[in-house]
């Protein structure tokens, strides 16, 4: 029985009133949840982009929201091993009932929770990452829409893991980067230098691929520069000296860049052909975080500058000058100012 010590009329009545309330409610109230981890915060406010919050776990506060007590049940279980953290990310989404929805479940708030994540990856430094995401439906009476979905799947966080911190003074550029990322999936990536849809998802990998080791995440920031600034020819030193020459405030720290990303190539490469690698290369491994920073600056700044409608520097630009303009400082310093670099 729903209520065991009421009475039959009751509980009858409660059915009933809740029915009616369903009935008399024009929208279905979709909700997704999951776990997240490496993530820390000092703020007490949730971080809330497009309908989708970054806020504290509560499972009194979820079991409000009108999670069921499987889903509960799964988010603690959930809950726990390396990088495991009191946050967690929830959306919701509010559809007018009809036909079409009657029994299907709006999931695009997926989309928009990968968008979130992916924002959050290139404003700040930690290896944030979510699990599985569990889909439901929050309903006063069960029309014939039980159970819940699940979408995506945990990966295995390593114990080396950077923790995120995430800050009140960086929401206006998480919100920033998200509305570019918005943007480019809608309208495209046609105002981009290189291949910036591939070089996104490399980067985006070395959080997400499982197994996860210092060798793939090197592999994937190397893919994910070179589809931006690759050349056919001299790659090595031509990477090297445009990824320094946009990154650079000066030239002690282009020089610095320079032979940072002409080791990492060299040691890209071995691995590519599967040489087994010897003490210099391997410490390179341990470096992977570096060259991690560099691909986050180029990438936050590419981003930007391919969202604008009609950006100062464009495609061609990029293909045929940049090597050129990089040579001269003057201009140089105008093309970092233009991207955000200094």
């Amino acid at each position: 029985p729903l209520v065991p010590e009421s009475t039959l009329e009751k509980a009858c009545e409660k059915i009933w009133n809740n029915f009616k309330s369903e009935t008399n409610n024009q929208y279905w109230n979709f909700i997704g949840v999951s776990n997240l981890r490496y993530i820390h915060s000092n703020k007490m406010n949730p971080l809330t982009i497009d309908g989708t919050k970054v806020q504290g776990r509560s499972l009194e506060y979820l079991k409000d929201v009108g999670l069921q007590k499987e889903i509960l049940n799964e988010i603690e279980k959930d809950w726990g091993g390396f990088g495991a953290s009191s946050y967690i990310l929830l959306a919701q989404k509010r559809v007018k009932k009809n036909p079409s929805n009657f029994i299907l479940t709006d999931t695009t708030f997926w989309l928009e929770s990968i968008r979130l994540l992916g924002a959050m990856r290139l404003a700040n430094a930690g290896d944030i990452s979510m699990s599985t995401m569990w889909v439901t439906t929050s309903v006063k009476f069960n029309v014939g829409r039980g159970g819940y979905l699940r979408i995506g799947y945990s990966v295995p966080a390593t114990s080396s893991g950077i923790r995120y911190s995430l800050k009140k003074s960086q929401e206006k550029k998480i919100q920033k980067i998200y509305n570019n990322l918005k943007k480019l999936e809608t309208n495209g990536y046609h105002n981009a230098p290189g291949n910036l849809d591939l070089a996104l998802k490399s980067f985006m990998s070395t959080y997400d691929k499982y197994p996860s080791g210092s060798d793939a995440q090197l592999l994937d920031l190397i893919t994910s520069i070179e589809a931006v600034l690759g050349t056919d020819r001299e790659i090595s030193f031509r990477l090297a000296f445009r990824l320094s020459g946009l990154l650079a405030k000066n030239n002690i720290e282009r020089r610095h860049i320079f032979k940072a990303m002409k080791h990492f190539y060299d040691t890209r490469s071995k691995l590519v052909h599967g040489v087994r690698l010897k003490s210099p290369n391997q410490n390179i491994l341990n470096e992977v975080v570096e060259i991690k920073k560099y691909a986050r600056r180029i990438l936050e700044a590419f981003v930007s500058l391919a969202a604008k409608s009609n950006p100062k520097y464009s495609r061609k630009f990029f293909e045929n000058e940049l090597d050129e303009v990089l040579q001269d400082e003057t201009a140089r310093k105008k093309l970092q100012s233009y991207l955000g670099l200094i």
